[in-house]
């Protein structure tokens, strides 16, 4: 499986001109609880905050790898939380060293999305504690490339399924956790 890292994340997802993505990485030496946080990284979508923390995992075959992976997933989560709550505590400083323009007074929680990009499938389309869990394939089709082939049995010719730009923004603001937690490469297999 090709391992994916984040600034390989954040060139991706820069071309989309929905998002505005903070490039170089940000990071507060000493942060609100006077630890060190480093984002992987920040966009705004918006009037979203979109953080995304990025977790490069090995596939998982015996118990004791798939808790360890379980275990690295949890930490992923309460990392996206915490800068969450750095974002919130230390916006100050963070609009300082953004090399984004970011409003002056910090966006809600309900207007802040928070995701763990994983290079595996096992956890796409889950959610823990309010923070996204998806794959990297799923987060770069959404933003990047939403065309997704599709054979059906008996058929002998593929279709492409896709969402436009206008229609996928649209909706990952008025809905973002939906968005992510259905992902359009899960849409074409929903029994109806």
């Amino acid at each position: 499986m090709m391992l994916i890292k984040g600034k390989h994340i954040n060139r991706a997802l820069s071309i989309n001109s929905s998002l505005h993505v903070n490039v170089g990485g940000l990071k507060l030496e000493d942060a609100f609880d006077g630890k060190s946080a480093e984002f992987d990284f920040i966009a705004t979508f918006g009037d979203h905050i979109l953080l995304i923390e990025m977790k490069c995992l090995r596939r998982t075959y015996s118990p004791e790898e798939i808790f360890q992976t379980e275990q690295e997933v949890n930490y992923g989560v309460e990392q996206v939380k915490r800068r969450a709550l750095v974002l919130q505590e230390n916006w100050n400083k963070i609009r300082q060293v953004a090399t984004i323009d970011l409003p002056i007074y910090p966006p809600e929680p309900m207007k802040m999305i928070k995701v763990v990009c994983l290079n595996i499938f096992n956890f796409t389309a889950k959610e823990r504690e309010d923070v996204i869990i998806t794959d990297v394939s799923s987060l770069t089709k959404y933003f990047v490339n939403p065309t997704v082939e599709q054979f059906e049995i008996g058929d002998t010719r593929k279709k492409q399924v896709s969402i436009p730009f206008g229609k996928r923004n649209t909706l990952l603001l008025q809905n973002s956790k939906n968005s992510f937690k259905n992902p359009i490469q899960l849409q074409i297999y929903t029994i109806v």
